[in-house]
């Protein structure tokens, strides 16, 4: 909140901004006019000349407001709507377009969809108003009208708040912002929380709002205890703890009682990672999924708590998330999908195309919560279900939910606990200076949907497009990886998306790439990588990975990966880096170790543009080894040393040097650097431009770069109850 100086400061600068164009920074909330001009370069006499046209503009009756076009109010109406929840902001702002902006027929339909939508959000009868008047009026913009039907269709069917004890009820838990999505007890009384910062797991009592704590690690020691699962009776909770990385990394399922007694493992060791998804009714086994040492694969069991016993369900399944039935009979996952534990074919639920997601089972096993965008913005279905099949049409419970979280399935009484998330990961561009290592700007937003949850950019090899991945919400891109692909058009700016049939994790091969004509795009996940024709989004499998290959880059035709052979634990341990041609399944030994070796990639990409040479990183300890390794073949050379850092390292557009960044204990800061292909010296920049920016691509020329601008991501926590009921099938 901005006290009165504050506030004629800001608009001040704005003004002096226009008037003045010299001054290029937007001074932050706060920001006194004094210290802008400290900041600024402007002489004495552009400040008189600056004031005296401001006074005289000001006598003339000039409204400087006018000069934000109505595509910059719009962008920031969406910003307060999606990214801040700022609804009457928003409300505001979208009013204003519609009224000063209405000869451009295309952004006064945006407006009025995104102004139905937010009084939607407020349970406004004004969202119906708006809505018709919008078909009424716009009918020449298909696209968005289309839209407004659905929303209009979408009221007509959304259950009444006006019917008594049938109402839907949706109302907030007041919990601390920062607290990870958890998971609700059978009766609803109790939630489980995860703690990061304290490295445990917490039940909040819902009617005292009172907090205990369950387990209590030693995150010091780099231990956490996540993914909490209560049991259906309730007298047990399991979850997953984890303890050290690289080779000494832990992984084991756990077991507590929901008192907080007879705390023991399950099942774990060394380099096993779990997913815990669910509880099997008779409270006595946990459906897992989970991938075993030296294998890729991923597989689905069942493990027993009396003795940690495994059976196994389903091998190959894909990385996401699965919904085991209240009755234990069925699997649903992804995009409606869902399949028998005992065996059998995988049924399609649904067929409908765009962005759907599986939230979990009523308690009678009868429907399957699922969200979708069919009619532009994230809404709440239910489709019934009857032996694992479809038993009548989708059912609209909620629009406009947002990009919620499940937090465990539905309780005995059919309450529903959900998280929204908000949070700051963007793609943002900005003007560099390579050879200084400075940013002559500050960075700008570029994508306009999926806000605060957008990751891995790439720009295509002929500068003509900025590629990026985006999530449904940042919880889901952190639990289940990202699965949209955004394509911008840097003549344009026209923005096109394409959902992928794979979902490109956080961890793993965390980039997109392109082909050398810029016509493909290559993605890695789900044992695959995936091409994908910019112009159709047609897409193929241009690569099927080994299981065992810890895959670490790959050729611009996506033909050729280079992976690290005989792992222990996926990426952890190597004793080689081959190329590996799926085509003619011929393979090259690239670098061979005396023994298994730690080897890590980064966040950017591994393979030069040029295609010919390979940095990896290698070692545990006080020394950590950068390798410089031809693509063809060859003895690898020692780029550099770093001291106890794994360093993630960014190829300039030449391929003749890499931007990297230290941390130096001395200064408790991290520095910039760039060392050449050819050896030397590292040189230090006036900036740390690879350490500032995560997940960096640099521009073809050299002047740009993209990159990932992060924040803290923050959960809200919300209770659904009164869910109307199942209608009779047809």
């Amino acid at each position: 909140m901005t006290n009165g100086r504050d506030s004629v400061d800001i608009h001040f600068a704005k003004i002096w901004r226009a008037l003045d164009p010299s001054v290029t920074r937007d001074p932050g909330i706060g920001t006194t006019l004094a210290g802008m001009r400290r900041n600024e370069t402007v002489t004495i006499k552009k400040r008189f000349v600056a004031i005296s046209a401001f006074v005289l503009a000001l006598a003339l009756g000039v409204n400087f407001a006018a000069g934000q076009s109505g595509y910059d109010l719009y962008q920031q109406a969406l910003e307060n709507e999606r990214a801040e929840g700022k609804l009457p902001e928003a409300i505001q702002l979208y009013q204003r377009i519609i009224k000063n902006f209405a000869k451009d027929r295309a952004l006064t339909a945006k407006a009025l969809l995104q102004l139905g939508i937010c009084y939607q959000k407020q349970g406004n009868a004004e969202a119906r108003k708006t809505f018709e008047r919008l078909m009424r009026d716009y009918g020449d913009q298909t696209d968005i009208v289309a839209q407004a039907r659905l929303r209009l269709d979408g009221l007509a069917s959304e259950p009444s708040s006006q019917d008594g004890k049938n109402r839907l009820l949706i109302r907030n838990i007041d919990l601390a912002p920062d607290l990870m999505p958890g998971a609700f007890s059978p009766d609803g009384a109790l939630v489980a929380l995860e703690n990061w910062v304290g490295a445990k797991i917490e039940i909040f009592d819902l009617a005292t709002g009172k907090f205990r704590v369950l387990t209590q690690v030693n995150g010091s020691a780099g231990e956490s205890a996540v993914n909490p699962h209560w049991s259906p009776d309730g007298s047990k909770v399991a979850y997953e703890w984890s303890k050290g990385a690289g080779s000494e990394a832990v992984g084991e399922l756990r077991v507590i009682g929901s008192d907080g007694s007879g705390e023991r493992k399950l099942y774990g060791g060394k380099w096993i990672i779990f997913s815990l998804c669910g509880w099997f009714p008779d409270s006595k086994s946990l459906l897992v999924r989970m991938s075993d040492p030296g294998k890729q694969d991923i597989r689905l069991v069942r493990i027993f708590t009396a003795d940690g016993s495994i059976a196994p369900i389903k091998n190959g399944v894909p990385n996401a998330r699965f919904f085991l039935s209240p009755d234990g009979r069925f699997i649903a996952t992804g995009r409606l999908v869902c399949f028998p534990v005992s065996g059998g074919e995988e049924i399609k639920l649904f067929t409908e195309e765009g962005d759907i997601k599986v939230i979990g089972w009523d308690p009678q096993a009868r429907s399957i919560l699922f969200t979708s965008d069919r009619s532009g913005s994230m809404d709440l279905w239910r489709l019934p279900i009857q032996d694992g099949k479809p038993h009548g049409n989708p059912e609209l419970i909620k629009a406009d939910i947002g990009n919620i979280y499940p937090l465990g399935g539905l309780t005995r009484k059919g309450s529903f606990l959900y998280a929204l998330s908000r949070s700051k990961y963007d793609i943002s561009i900005a003007a560099v200076d390579l050879e200084k290592g400075r940013v002559l700007e500050q960075p700008v937003r570029t994508n306009t949907t999926h806000i605060g949850a957008s990751a891995k950019p790439a720009w295509s090899p002929d500068g003509q497009y900025l590629a990026w991945m985006a999530a449904t919400s940042p919880a889901e891109s952190f639990f289940d990886g990202y699965s949209t692909l955004c394509i911008r058009s840097e003549r344009d700016h026209q923005e096109k998306q394409f959902r992928l049939d794979i979902s490109l994790g956080p961890f793993l091969t965390p980039f997109l790439t392109w082909s050398s004509d810029s016509k493909y795009i290559f993605g890695a996940g789900d044992g695959i990588i995936l091409r994908t024709d910019v112009a159709t989004g047609n897409q193929s499998t241009a690569m099927k990975l080994r299981p065992g290959d810890a895959l670490f880059d790959w050729s611009a035709d996506g033909k050729v990966a280079f992976v690290g052979k005989d792992c222990l634990g996926g990426m952890i341990q190597c004793k080689s880096i081959v190329a590996y041609n799926a085509e003619t399944l011929k393979e090259t030994t690239l670098c061979q170790f005396d023994m298994p070796t730690i080897v890590f990639g980064g966040r950017g990409r591994r393979v030069s543009p040029d295609g010919k040479w390979l940095v990896l990183g290698t070692g545990a300890g006080k020394i950590m080894n950068n390798l410089l390794i031809s693509t063809s073949g060859g003895p690898a050379r020692l780029l550099m040393e770093t001291p106890q850092q794994r360093v993630s390292s960014y190829w300039t557009p030449d391929s003749k040097r890499l931007l990297y960044s230290l941390y130096t204990p001395r200064l408790k800061e991290r520095e910039g650097y760039e060392i050449s292909v050819e050896g030397g010296n590292p040189r230090k920049l006036e900036e740390d431009i690879a350490g500032r920016f995560s997940s960096l691509s640099i521009h073809p020329d050299g002047k740009r770069i993209a990159f990932v601008s992060t924040g803290r991501t923050e959960y809200s926590y919300w209770v659904m109850e009164n869910l109307p009921p199942i209608k009779a099938a047809k």
